[in-house]
């Protein structure tokens, strides 16, 4: 079990606390978009089995206020501080009373069985760890979320020559088949995901050294090198609007910061894992934003169509980018 976080300025807000065991802890860290977040609300109390507790970890410096359901059983840590993704699961699951653990977007919904099924796809088989849902966005549009551990020829043909591979959706045959459709991958997107809680405590949950990005990657390394399988379930569907978070450009978040956090973490990831690739690692990264700063930088279009601070933000970030891939 992990031990509970402490802050100065904790607020641990218990609602609809029952006597009843809870079996499934949805963890939710927060961060923006109340009314996205009630959404995702309302479709966890409709989709929900019963025994199940919601667990709100607030990232935003603000206070957040939410309808609640008399059916479920809710906890808001409302420690108002951005501790990224990965430490703020950590500490959603150190209040965590629940069997089973499902990370959940504050920008998804549940449109099917997916909790349960997913429980009894685990409970079926005992070498899984962890089972993630088919994501598709709000016009319908499968987004890729289940994929293979990424390699350095992969970065060089995607990130920099633009050469894409398809994914597991329509690719495969790259997986093994489980059963009814169901595949194996390494790792899925942490949009939407179901684990099994003892092995997510056994493999020491978040490494909290990733603040965004790879964090999700390297906790299936972990489970993977614990001797378990991870299952991609394309029968299962959870909406996830990320387009805000995703598009080229978006204006929620500063694009400067994520380009950043991005190259640290893949930085960080191939140190951890490969130490020894890191000059060709350091080296494709700086590439890479230097093809970036130049097409931000020389295309009028794309001032024009993606606005004069999006493509400074951009520079700026290409331009911390080669400085982080030379000196660090």
């Amino acid at each position: 079990m992990f031990p509970l976080y402490s802050s100065s300025n904790r607020t641990i807000s218990q609602m609809n606390i029952s006597k009843l065991k809870i079996n499934i802890s949805i963890l939710i860290v927060y961060y923006d978009n109340q009314s996205l977040m009630q959404h995702c609300l309302d479709s966890i109390v409709r989709y929900a089995p019963e025994f199940t507790e919601i667990i709100i970890i607030n990232n935003s410096p603000s206070a957040c206020s939410f309808k609640y359901s008399h059916r479920l059983n809710y906890k808001l840590v409302d420690y108002r501080t951005n501790y990224g993704f990965g430490k703020a699961n950590n500490i959603g699951l150190s209040y965590a009373q629940g069997e089973y653990l499902l990370l959940l977007n504050p920008d998804t919904e549940i449109t099917d069985e997916f909790i349960g099924k997913s429980i009894e796809l685990i409970e079926k088989y005992p070498a899984i760890a962890a089972v993630g849902p088919k994501l598709i966005d709000d016009r319908n549009i499968v987004q890729n979320s289940a994929f293979k551990f990424p390699t350095l020829k992969n970065y060089l043909l995607h990130d920099i020559l633009f050469i894409k591979d398809n994914d597991i959706n329509t690719k495969n045959n790259k997986y093994q088949d489980l059963s009814d459709g169901t595949l194996k991958c390494d790792w899925l997107c942490g949009a939407a995901i179901m684990f099994r809680r003892e092995i997510f405590e056994k493999v020491k949950g978040f490494d909290t050294r990733y603040f965004l990005y790879y964090e999700d990657v390297d906790l299936f390394n972990k489970i993977h090198d614990a001797g378990y399988d991870v299952a991609y379930c394309p029968s299962y569907i959870v909406k996830h609007y990320d387009k805000d978070e995703s598009g080229i450009y978006s204006n929620k978040f500063n694009n400067a910061q994520r380009i950043v956090a991005h190259d640290f973490s893949m930085m960080q990831y191939w140190h951890k894992h490969k130490p020894e690739m890191m000059p060709i690692v350091r080296f494709l990264v700086f590439v890479r934003s230097l093809s970036r700063l130049v097409i931000w930088g020389f295309s009028p279009s794309l001032k024009a169509h993606a606005g004069t601070n999006c493509v400074n933000e951009r520079i700026r970030g290409y331009l911390n980018s080669i400085l982080m891939s030379v000196i660090k």
